[in-house]
């Protein structure tokens, strides 16, 4: 099982990932992967998890970031 590295990664080198993934609105997933290459890192794996927020009958869906690994050998966009 690979490394948890996301406590480590600052919030600005996670928030240009979220660009890569589909709408949380429409898509029917609950977790989505993103690979993409991080400074100091190099070549991570990032999982987001669909949440959502209700505030009197309006809800908002959002991806939240949860797990972190880095890959071996891979690469992927540059952040």
């Amino acid at each position: 099982m690979a490394h948890n590295i996301m406590p480590q990664i600052p919030g600005e080198y996670l928030s240009p990932s979220r660009y890569w993934m589909p709408s949380p609105e429409t898509t029917r997933d609950s977790t989505h992967e993103v690979q993409c290459t991080l400074p100091r890192f190099g070549p991570v794996r990032i999982t987001y998890q669909r949440m959502t927020h209700k505030h009197g009958r309006m809800r908002s869906w959002f991806w939240t970031p949860v797990r972190a690994e880095i890959l071996l050998g891979a690469g992927g966009p540059e952040v």
